[in-house]
């Protein structure tokens, strides 16, 4: 934000005004919802990812294969048991990427 922009009462920028959101902002939210997903309905985090998306799961220092599309996603996921599971994310790593994208 910068020092010139006008905020509400409540701090928000005036209507018209737009608001910039870090990258790591974005990061930590997505992380946010896609673990609360994880840990309420696990089988909805298959729309997290598209038909070219890939998704790795496992334990440091196991073998593990990589699902492919939502399909294989999805049954990735409903193999496992994280319904009810706790976590904890202590770290996000985002990289900005081009065109205003994150990765």
């Amino acid at each position: 934000m910068s020092s010139t922009q006008q905020n509400t009462a409540n701090g928000a920028p005036a209507a018209g005004e737009a608001q910039t959101v870090s990258a790591q902002e974005i990061g930590w939210m997505f992380a946010c919802e896609y673990y609360s997903f994880m840990n309420s309905d696990p089988k909805k985090l298959q729309y997290f990812y598209g038909k070219k998306s890939t998704c790795v799961h496992g334990t440091e220092g196991n073998i593990v294969t990589q699902a492919n599309g939502q399909q294989e996603i999805y049954a990735t996921i409903a193999a496992e048991e994280f319904q009810g599971s706790q976590i904890e994310v202590t770290t996000v790593d985002i990289l900005p990427s081009i065109n205003g994208s994150i990765i």
